[in-house]
């Protein structure tokens, strides 16, 4: 039996990647992506997330209920906040995409960086990240790392080559102080493969943040 996987989405730079991780994964779900782009233009302009922002999670959170979800994802860090106050409202099973690579990042280290080209993505995955080891009882060091002016490359030079090299220079520039990293964005995965001789943990969302959905679709 098919089951419905919703998928909020606030870009469509990761859309596929989703799509294919979960089809592997899951190779009889049925996928709803919801996409709003302009709502991550917003929360940068806002600086963070404002009351707009909570409405349209709250209504795309409550149509994937309507449309007959049997689980609904969110793959957008920057508004994870928005998204805690809308899983309130329902009643299926609700996972953000990257819960998981919070609690990996907490297991495997004290001294935690975290690398984001937007600050409304990076600040809200760091308070994730703290908010985690309380729970886990745990005292960590949480440093995050803004390769500015990268996202911009990426999203209005339409550059790719050049952000990955800004995000790779300040990754080599500040990864010996850390015990762990973590890629605040899961667009940011692309250059996994430039770190490998780093031999320390490099986290990103997008393969543990889609493991989560087998214990609903399993």
């Amino acid at each position: 039996m098919l089951k419905k996987v919703a998928v909020i989405h606030t870009s469509l730079a990761i859309l596929e990647a989703v799509d294919k991780q979960i089809m592997e994964d899951f190779p009889d779900a049925d996928i709803h992506n919801i996409i709003d782009q302009r709502i991550l233009q917003d929360v940068i302009d806002n600086g963070g997330i404002n009351t707009s922002v909570i409405k349209r999670m709250c209504l795309y959170t409550q149509a994937a209920e309507d449309m007959g979800a049997d689980v609904v994802l969110n793959a957008c860090s920057s508004v994870g906040e928005a998204f805690d106050i809308a899983r309130q409202l329902v009643k299926i099973p609700t996972l953000k995409i990257d819960d998981p690579m919070a609690k990996l990042a907490v297991e495997k280290g004290c001294n935690i960086g975290v690398y984001g080209t937007v600050p409304t993505t990076l600040a809200p995955s760091c308070r994730l990240i703290e908010k985690v080891a309380r729970e886990m009882n745990k005292d960590v060091k949480v440093v995050p790392h803004l390769v500015a002016g990268a996202f911009q490359i990426l999203a209005d030079e339409k550059n790719p080559q050049k952000h990955n090299d800004m995000v790779l220079t300040e990754i080599y520039a500040t990864h010996i102080e850390h015990d762990v990293l973590v890629l605040a964005q899961a667009s940011m995965a692309v250059v996994i493969p430039a770190l490998r001789d780093l031999e320390k943990p490099v986290l990103y969302s997008l393969q543990s943040g889609i493991k989560q959905l087998a214990s609903v679709l399993k």
